[in-house]
């Protein structure tokens, strides 16, 4: 009878850890727009503040990703909140930069935390949106096989948190845009895809935040926008 007894109790221990187990599971859902974005888990992954000056992110990055000595270039991937996306470091080391790429797309915040996309002044959000969708749906001249930079540089004195709002929108118009592929070619939205039909997908196009240490271009001062 104790036998007996003891296991029911183990039946019922076990039937609870494995219910707990599966609303565990269920309360998680799959991140599909991180695994898109990130680059492989070869490379190493950093939890770095995004919305600070760039001359103490470049002091983390050389401490983490280059302690014993200059490297041209480093992969890795960054987690900014709960979203990982593929990140690219880059610094001269005696090299010179190569300035006739046009494969990077190049967001500049003024003084006046005024956003130019490629040069380009934004009005306001829906006109930041309607540039940055330009931008994803330009493969050609926006991306070396299927792989776009982003590269944002900021004044001393911009809204550090305007580089937020920057990212935020390109990864919305990223989703846009996969998603409506995911559409022609499944049948189906990203979140339905599994994991070999994203992968599938992570092929047609990844974006990439580049990091490069190399002297700052001039960002225009202020102008009246258009209302």
């Amino acid at each position: 009878m104790r036998k007996l007894l003891l296991l029911l109790v183990l039946i019922a221990f076990l039937s609870c850890k494995q219910e707990k187990n599966t609303i565990l599971e269920i309360d998680t859902p799959f991140d599909y727009t991180s695994y898109l974005l990130s680059h492989s888990d070869s490379v190493p992954t950093l939890e770095i503040k995004f919305d600070q000056p760039d001359s103490l992110v470049f002091v983390q990055l050389n401490e983490e990703l280059m302690p014993d000595g200059c490297e041209t270039s480093k992969d890795f991937n960054l987690k900014i909140d709960s979203l990982t996306i593929a990140a690219r470091f880059q610094q001269p080391c005696d090299m010179p930069m190569f300035c006739g790429l046009k494969l990077n797309v190049e967001v500049l915040i003024n003084r006046d935390n005024q956003i130019l996309v490629e040069q380009e002044f934004v009005n306001d959000t829906s006109d930041l949106l309607l540039k940055i969708d330009r931008v994803i749906k330009n493969k050609n001249e926006y991306a070396y096989k299927n792989r776009t930079g982003l590269i944002i540089i900021r004044d001393k004195k911009a809204d550090l948190s305007q580089s937020k709002l920057v990212l935020q929108s390109f990864v919305a118009s990223y989703n846009k845009y996969m998603d409506s592929i995911a559409l022609n070619r499944f049948y189906k939205n990203l979140e339905k895809l599994n994991l070999k039909e994203l992968d599938e997908l992570k092929k047609e196009r990844i974006l990439v935040l580049e990091y490069w240490n190399y002297p700052k271009p001039r960002i225009p001062e202020r102008q009246e926008l258009k209302n």
